[in-house]
C-alpha cells in the first residue's frame, strides 16, 4: 500500500496579523500562504470560515453557509473601489482608539467590537 504523506499547519485565519483587529483574507494571508510554499507544506487547515457569534468562536457558528464579515480584507475594499479611503481610515482609528482604552487582553483581539464595526 503506497501511502502519500503531507505536512501542513493548522491555523486559523483570525489569527494572522492585521492592522484591522483579526486576521483577514487579505494580504497577511496571501504572505502566509508564499511563506508555506516555500517552507514546503502542502495544506493549511483554516477551521471554520463561517459567521461566528459576538464572542467570535469558530465553533459557534450561526450558519454553516455563510462566511464570516470579519475575514472581509477592508483594504482590499478599498483598492477594489467598494469602500471609501475615508470610511476605512475612519474604522482604522476607532480601532487604534479602542485599543488605547482597553486592557492588555482586548487589545489584539476583540470580536464584539468587530462586530460593531463590521456589521
Amino acid at each position: 500500500m503506497d501511502s502519500i504523506m503531507k505536512s501542513g499547519i493548522l491555523l486559523h485565519i483570525t489569527s494572522l496579523p492585521c492592522e484591522e483587529g483579526v486576521g483577514t483574507l487579505g494580504e497577511f494571508a496571501h504572505q502566509f500562504i508564499d511563506v508555506l510554499r516555500r517552507a514546503g507544506q502542502q495544506s493549511w487547515q483554516m477551521l471554520p470560515i463561517h459567521t461566528t457569534d459576538r464572542g467570535g468562536s469558530p465553533f459557534n457558528g450561526s450558519s454553516l453557509f455563510a462566511g464570516n464579515p470579519n475575514l472581509i480584507d477592508l483594504k482590499s475594499l478599498v483598492r477594489i473601489g467598494d469602500l471609501s479611503e475615508a470610511r476605512y481610515q475612519g474604522y482604522l482609528d476607532r480601532w487604534r482608539v479602542y485599543k488605547q482604552q482597553t486592557s492588555t487582553s482586548d487589545r489584539f483581539t476583540n470580536y464584539d467590537f468587530l462586530w460593531r464595526q463590521k456589521h
